[in-house]
């Protein structure tokens, strides 16, 4: 299924240049990289384009395979209403994800108080 139709020219179109050529071509101008809100939309668009990456991996063969039982004439590539179950999922896993990471950096200090090259490394100009 994945190799058939659109999935193919639409897989390497979207995926190999938005997972990787979009965020190494914005990433290698120098001024970008001093840029920390900009560094941070790269990081969130790598981070979406991944989670599109396996949902774009797993979705084409959820639709034949579940809906097989409707004979060779009816068989759907899709499941009407998956999409909201899909997101749903996404959200409580990252919601249960985030929970435990908050709670762990809760707990411990994220300034390096007893480092002796903490001066020096605040003072750096790049």
């Amino acid at each position: 299924m994945r190799n058939t139709d659109f999935w193919n020219g639409y897989t390497i179109a979207f995926l190999v240049i938005g997972h990787f050529f979009v965020p190494f071509a914005a990433l290698l101008v120098q001024q970008v990289k001093k840029m920390p809100y900009v560094i941070s939309g790269i990081a969130v668009w790598n981070l979406l384009m991944h989670a599109f990456d396996l949902y774009w991996i797993i979705i084409p063969e959820r639709g034949p395979s579940l809906t097989a039982h409707l004979g060779a004439d009816h068989i759907q590539t899709t499941i009407p209403g998956a999409v909201v179950f899909d997101v749903l999922a996404f959200v409580t896993v990252a919601g249960i994800f985030g929970f435990f990471l908050l709670r762990q950096l809760a707990s411990a200090s994220l300034f390096p108080c007893r480092d002796p090259r903490l001066d020096e490394s605040l003072n750096v100009v790049n």
